[in-house]
């Protein structure tokens, strides 16, 4: 495996990449946009020299394009086609899992607009600073349309994310206030995270 500058030109999309294509009006497409715009193209495509076909990285093209590059730093293995597609799916499952402990300690160092640089967005990082300490993925909750009502909506450890908006930072603090929360709204900032404990 070696690093190579490559024009775009010559990397060919792999028609078999079962990954959904990203399209500029698709909130992961921005995510990762925001992400290059922020931190600079850091994670290289792979490319295969046999065969010319993209292995990994066919997002990442997608929003380098739409951002103007015309090349980019590739990862280049030399692979063959049936090698090839099974790098292909492994580069788009094999994922780690989170320590959502350690997340919740990283994303306290920040504001919520800072941390959405990192692909998270505001509705999955309040969840992780929620303290969900008992839930494997707080992340991959997903609101349901056919939600049913709790039988007991008061249960023990339940977690909620309730969203408040304010005309100004001033309002948010007398709120803040006269609620008795120890919480600061800062001017300039549009979110504030308040833990409720029962």
């Amino acid at each position: 495996m070696k690093i190579q500058e490559i024009e775009f030109s010559r990397l060919i999309p792999a028609d078999y990449n079962p990954r959904v294509a990203l399209t500029p009006d698709m909130p992961e497409f921005e995510r990762l946009k925001n992400s290059i715009e922020t931190f600079g193209n850091v994670e290289p495509i792979v490319w295969n020299e046999r065969t010319g076909h993209i292995v990994g990285g066919h997002q990442r093209l997608a929003v380098l394009q739409h951002l103007g590059y015309t090349s980019a730093e590739v990862s280049v293995v030399d692979l063959d086609e049936k090698e090839e597609k099974l790098l292909n799916v492994a580069l788009n499952k094999i994922k780690g899992q989170w320590d959502y402990s350690r997340l919740e300690e990283i994303f306290q160092e920040y504001e919520l607009e800072e941390a959405k640089v990192t692909g998270f967005t505001g509705q999955e990082i309040a969840l992780i600073l929620a303290k969900n300490d008992d839930v494997e993925d707080p992340a991959a909750w997903q609101d349901d349309e056919e939600d049913e009502e709790d039988e007991d909506p008061d249960f023990l450890g339940a977690s909620w994310v309730v969203t408040l908006t304010f005309r100004s930072s001033r309002d948010a603090q007398r709120w803040i206030d006269r609620m008795g929360y120890d919480a600061t709204a800062k001017a300039g900032k549009k979110t504030t995270v308040i833990r409720m404990e029962e």
